[in-house]
């Protein structure tokens, strides 16, 4: 597994953590996109965001999960509370260890 490369600091409002974290995942062979907000964000939409949503493929969720809750620097997060029309509380949730993001 290939280690991030980018240095874990609090800039741009998480952007550097969210890249170690897909660095991470695609280093251990799962494939994985920012959606939600973020992807909005990318694409020139005004909004604010409280979390970052990456999404990896159904077949590779547990090892993705597996994969964060093992490393040092990330440590699960409670779920969301139940939206309607969403399934965001039935996906884990993880944080940067010791960082307000």
């Amino acid at each position: 597994m290939q280690a991030p490369t980018t240095s874990c600091q609090v800039l741009g409002h998480g952007t550097l953590e969210i890249l170690e974290v897909t660095q991470l995942l695609d280093g251990a062979g799962i494939t994985c996109c920012l959606v939600g907000i973020s992807a909005l964000i990318h694409y020139g939409a005004g909004r604010g965001r409280r979390d970052w949503e990456v999404c990896a493929p159904t077949e590779k969720l547990r090892e993705a999960s597996a994969l964060l809750d093992s490393a040092d620097t990330y440590e699960t997060y409670p779920p969301r509370p139940p939206d309607l029309g969403s399934l965001l509380h039935t996906f884990s949730r993880f944080k940067v260890v010791g960082k307000a993001l």
